[in-house]
């Protein structure tokens, strides 16, 4: 069994049983439990795949690809790369990306599925707003 197990099953017990109770969990134990624990995209799926991005202001088209080891690289409609990057998927609601240019910052887009079953990401900044749709997985 490795450590990171280990130290899992260790934290699931003490929190049940309540040995956590004097103060906050050291960040060690919160870091093992936050690996374990896998993100989802926000239509409840694992990020990692290919998907459309279709701007609601003007219909721009851009292929997301979310690669299982972090990587990620935006093509234009003609399939042609424009961008590329890390990214990370802080919560159902947030997608981070971060370009590979030294002045590049990281910009995490808030994502939701609506009631009306599409699923939206906002830009923080200009608020521009694009549809999402999974292609592949």
């Amino acid at each position: 069994m490795s450590i990171k197990r280990v130290i899992s099953a260790t934290f699931a017990v003490c929190v049940l049983g309540g040995c956590a109770e004097d103060g906050p969990l050291d960040e060690a134990a919160e870091q093992v439990v936050e690996d374990a624990m896998p993100m989802l995209s926000a239509d409840g799926n694992p990020p990692p795949g290919r998907y459309k991005a279709i701007s609601e202001d003007d219909g721009t088209l851009i292929f997301e690809e979310l690669r299982p080891d972090g990587t990620y690289v935006l093509s234009n409609a003609g399939g042609v790369p424009i961008e590329e990057g890390r990214w990370t998927q802080r919560s159902p609601e947030a997608l981070c990306l971060r370009a590979d240019r030294e002045t590049a910052d990281e910009i995490c887009y808030v994502e939701q599925v609506g009631e009306d079953g599409v699923w939206r990401s906002t830009h923080p900044q200009t608020r521009a707003v694009s549809r999402i749709e999974r292609i592949s997985e």
